[in-house]
């Protein structure tokens, strides 16, 4: 790393994404101490641009990075309160389940 540190933001990233995979943890690898003892996985990953108010995660079920700006949210807080039961707007970032892409047209084309 000192002899060939990343070069921008996108090789910071790629690193940050290979160090996380070389500790990601596989549902069931890591035996349970007890019955009643839950199953160790990864569920969730989060790289972090503090500099540019960037988050990224992704979940155990999809790998897709999933990406927040910071900078476009508006954290101030309601001048009037929402209505009883309507919900504030939300994001998925972590799919529930797997997720890929169909790429096939890029072949077939």
């Amino acid at each position: 790393m000192l002899l060939s540190p990343p070069k921008d933001l996108n090789e910071t990233l790629i690193l940050g994404q290979e160090l996380l995979n070389a500790v990601y943890k596989p549902l069931g690898t890591i035996p349970r101490s007890s019955p009643t003892d839950p199953l160790e996985t990864t569920p969730y990953s989060t790289l972090r641009v503090p500099q540019q108010r960037l988050v990224y995660t992704r979940s155990r079920q999809d790998m897709t990075w999933r990406m927040l700006d910071l900078k476009r949210i508006d954290f101030t807080a309601r001048k009037t309160p929402l209505p009883k039961g309507v919900l504030p707007p939300a994001a998925e970032i972590a799919s529930p389940s797997f997720h890929a892409l169909d790429v096939t047209e890029q072949l077939v084309g």
